[in-house]
């Protein structure tokens, strides 16, 4: 095998079947219900402050968009726990 045939292990045969394609990623507003559902069924009550833990974390350290989604998650925690249809997705 020639030097340039060369191509590490692997690489070569996923990529010829299919196996390289990385799946489509969930969009934010399906991750922060995702997100919310399991903060609620692991703290129940406390999910929204553990939310907002996190929140100061990624605040502290300076990331935007980790902040971002978090406040996202905490928005989706109200939806869900608050009086209304959006707590029908705890049902």
């Amino acid at each position: 095998m020639s030097p340039s045939a060369w191509r590490g292990p692997g690489r070569h045969l996923g990529r010829a079947q299919g196996l390289g394609a990385r799946p489509p990623r969930p969009s934010y507003p399906a991750m922060s219900r995702t997100t919310a559902l399991a903060l609620i069924a692991q703290y129940g009550d406390d999910a929204e402050t553990i939310a907002m833990l996190r929140a100061a974390e990624y605040a502290a350290m300076g990331d935007v968009q980790g902040l971002a989604a978090w406040d996202e998650i905490i928005a989706e925690i109200q939806r869900l726990e608050g009086p209304g249809p959006g707590a029908a997705g705890l049902n």
